[in-house]
């Protein structure tokens, strides 16, 4: 029986591409900047930034949310003695709403197994939903539900949060690294699905992706799926590797506006490859998407997906990274609803932009993040040098949209901070977070610049 490159140690070291902290920096040493970057919003917080110390550890934001108020909600980890989620709510200019949760924050360790929390979601009643999995190692799954006080909602699940237990769902197999990543809120009755990486049945060691659906009372819904729904699939054969890392819907593509568009990384023998699959809303891979209902784009490098956008036509856009341990570029690919490359974007579908930065591999959290506007533009936050943390703006065609900054990139000169995450207000500002300073000493910090 083939031998399974995911053997954990390598696992965990070819994850953390995806999910690393990065070495590179945004903000300097004293949270101002040695000269004003282009399109830096100087209005927004105090003196154009705002940082939050969690009371206890360190702590860094892995996902913003923008409400109908714009007020911002800054989601990601704080790390005590254990890892745990740590949410903050400001005003739309950037200042620590205190009527949230307790003085403006909020905890949760879900019993103690600690939390690293990977993606979040508003749900039709305007409450947040996250996920991500127990522990640094991946344990169980877990989405929970907040209500928009920051208060847990105790109807969802049980005690406001759902646990997965792999081995109990998926029969005999010995599952022991899951990781819940993605999340999307099904538009015809509010339903959740939630997608991840599992390493699969011990007996063949193969990792493979896997996406659920919940329902409002944050139970798995069955039937409509499999029997226990949640489907679980391999890209590629028997000892090969498949990991998802995000999930979007299909909003006018080839199905209804409900289907779950997942998006990750497959293995190809040499190197790793974008991967996306398109599931039907009854959990089975849709065979009139790409071949079988799957998709890859091989760079010629490492490429990582990290983000997965669908567009009203059914297009979608994949981002991450192409290249290799010394540094990695941004990677972008479109593609038609039926999964092939959009001719009409890059070349042949597919965009490169030098982005090269050495990184300090770090476990799986979050590096960067992609999101495109109202306009079509598209903006890719992430690390862009040693000494600043660039955002970046494509034009909808995938060319580099020289008229935004310098030369298609805005920055912020800096000394430890990262852009892990990023959110559009209603008049087409960037909200953009990640952390400030360094090991035990870092704090939440966001920055707003102007489209």
């Amino acid at each position: 029986m083939q031998k399974s490159k995911w053997d954990f140690p390598v696992f965990f070291i070819i994850l953390t591409v995806i999910f690393l902290v990065s070495a590179c920096d945004l903000f300097n040493e004293d949270n101002g900047s040695s000269e004003t970057p282009t399109n830096w919003d100087e209005t927004f917080g105090t003196d154009g930034l705002t940082t939050t110390e969690f009371p206890d550890g360190q702590s860094q934001i892995q996902i913003i949310l923008i409400d109908s108020q714009d007020r911002i909600y800054a989601i990601g980890w704080n790390y005590a003695s254990t890892t745990q989620l740590a949410m903050a709510r400001y005003s739309a200019e950037g200042i620590l709403d205190t009527a949230f949760g307790t003085g403006g924050l909020v905890t949760d360790d879900f019993g103690g197994e600690g939390f690293e929390p990977a993606d979040a979601v508003f749900d039709q009643n305007g409450k947040i939903v996250v996920s991500g999995f127990t522990g640094q190692d991946g344990t169980n799954p877990i989405v929970a539900r907040y209500d928009s006080d920051g208060s847990l909602d105790t109807a969802f699940g049980t005690s406001g949060y759902y646990t997965l237990e792999f081995s109990g769902v998926l029969g005999t197999g010995g599952y022991t690294t899951e990781r819940a990543f993605g999340l999307a809120v099904r538009a015809s009755d509010n339903a959740l699905y939630v997608n991840g990486t599992t390493n699969g049945d011990n007996s063949s060691s193969e990792y493979q992706s896997f996406v659920l659906a919940l329902d409002t009372d944050g139970a798995l819904l069955s039937p409509g799926w499999d029997s226990d729904g949640l489907a679980v699939n391999l890209l590629g054969s028997a000892g090969s590797e498949d990991l998802s890392f995000d999930l979007a819907l299909d909003d006018a593509g080839q199905g209804t506006g409900n289907q779950p568009v997942l998006g990750g990384s497959a293995y190809n023998g040499s190197d790793y490859d974008f991967s996306l699959s398109n599931y039907t809303t009854t959990g089975s891979l849709d065979s009139s998407f790409g071949t079988n209902g799957k998709v890859t784009t091989d760079f010629g490098a490492d490429d990582f997906l990290i983000k997965v956008h669908t567009y009203d036509n059914g297009r979608i856009l994949a981002a991450g990274y192409t290249g290799s341990d010394g540094g990695y570029d941004i990677a972008l690919a479109r593609y038609s609803a039926d999964g092939s490359l959009d001719s009409t974007f890059g070349s042949a579908g597919m965009a490169t932009y030098s982005y090269s930065c050495e990184e300090n591999f770090y476990n799986y959290r979050k590096s960067a993040d992609a999101a495109v506007g109202d306009d079509g533009k598209i903006y890719f936050a992430g690390a862009g040098g040693s000494e600043h943390l660039t955002l970046v703006r494509f034009n909808a065609d995938g060319s580099i949209d020289t008229s935004f900054g310098d030369q298609g990139e805005s920055y912020v000169e800096s000394s430890g901070g990262t852009i892990k995450a990023l959110a559009f207000q209603s008049d087409g500002r960037i909200v953009a977070g990640g952390q400030v300073g360094y090991d035990n000493e870092r704090d939440f910090h966001l920055v707003r610049f102007d489209p």
